[in-house]
């Protein structure tokens, strides 16, 4: 997969993007304006056309990936400068993998606030969701967390 973001960042002659290969919970940076976050999922949104995806799902298996989701987007949101935006995202429906680890993000971290998705888009509220049979795709889920201070 990162093979492919550094053949397009090349073909697109993009020079902001250095990619690394790293575990995600423990890398370290400073200092960072925008920051995605894009986080391994039970892939629960896009079931419709993958339908071998419900046979590995499982309480222990979400509970396991909510977990890293969390210490994912903890680490990240410590690259941020005050000001910055951070995008934590998912191919996921389910809310142990998206509302629940916004939650408890925000509650370990009242120095982040949501901005809400109906501000830069018109399918989302609070957060961007759309589930496979609202448009007939695949499921996700996406929110946008800015560093107040």
């Amino acid at each position: 997969r990162l093979k492919l973001v550094v053949d397009n960042v090349c073909r697109l002659g993009i020079r902001t993007i250095r990619p690394v290969v790293a575990d995600g919970r423990y890398y370290k940076l400073e200092g960072m304006d925008k920051i995605l976050v894009d986080a391994p999922c039970t892939n629960a949104g896009v079931i419709a056309k993958r339908p071998e995806v419900k046979d590995r799902v499982n309480k222990k298996v979400v509970m396991r990936l909510a977990k890293l989701q969390y210490d994912l987007l903890t680490n990240a949101a410590s690259f941020l400068r005050v000001g910055g935006s951070l995008i934590y995202s998912t191919c996921s429906i389910l809310p142990d993998e998206n509302e629940d680890v916004i939650a408890l993000f925000l509650k370990d971290n009242p120095n982040f606030v949501v901005e809400p998705a109906k501000e830069f888009t018109p399918l989302g509220n609070e957060f961007l969701k759309i589930l496979p049979c609202d448009y007939n795709t695949d499921g996700i889920f996406a929110a946008r967390l800015k560093k107040t201070e």
